[in-house]
């Protein structure tokens, strides 16, 4: 896996070994960062089912003063330590079940300029995390959330009370889904999506 943008660009990295890791395609994370780049620079960015680390270890090359990590593998854990050494970044690592993890950061009132959500496909947590953001104050103001999912397994986008749709996109097999916080509008920059 190589980082496709920023002061990192270049730098390879592998998937981690003995389980199933998708990460996302290089693509997917080209449009994404295309999409977000006027909000990445200082952003604090969570990467939920973190897997390879892919999407976080991208924003800290393009500029997020900090990236969170949640997954609950015990090796996936290792593997973003030890990339991050490598990288000489120093991320926040959280073992944890993604869904109880966004109640604790509700609960202690944190949030992200920008959340990313790349679940295990046909388990329905892309539409779990989409409407735990969408219930509680999870986006910064401006904020945007993206998940990948299954283009077989659309997200109920007409139950949203706060979030905004702004669109989704084809990748394959694998659709991404993007959603602003309220005040998003109100923004200078915008995306086009």
């Amino acid at each position: 896996m190589r980082i496709i943008g920023g002061i990192y660009k270049g730098r390879v990295f592998s998937a981690p070994k003995g389980l199933f890791v998708r990460p996302s395609s290089s693509r997917l994370r080209e449009t994404v960062f295309n999409l977000c780049r006027c909000f990445v620079d200082e952003s604090l960015f969570l990467d939920l089912f973190a897997g390879s680390g892919a999407m976080g270890f991208e924003a800290y090359s393009r500029g997020a003063r900090c990236v969170t990590f949640v997954d609950t593998s015990s090796i996936v854990q290792r593997f973003l330590k030890k990339t991050s050494s490598e990288l000489q970044v120093k991320p926040e690592i959280l073992k944890r079940d993604v869904l109880s993890c966004l109640r604790f950061f509700a609960k202690k009132k944190r949030a992200f300029h920008i959340i990313f959500a790349d679940p295990p496909y046909g388990m329905g947590l892309g539409q779990r995390v989409l409407e735990s953001v969408d219930a509680m104050p999870l986006l910064c103001p401006g904020g945007l959330l993206f998940i990948e999912e299954a283009k077989e397994h659309p997200l109920d986008v007409d139950s949203l009370c706060h979030l905004e749709f702004q669109g989704d996109r084809l990748f394959g097999r694998t659709k991404l889904w993007c959603f602003a916080s309220p005040s998003y509008t109100n923004r200078e920059s915008r995306i086009d999506f």
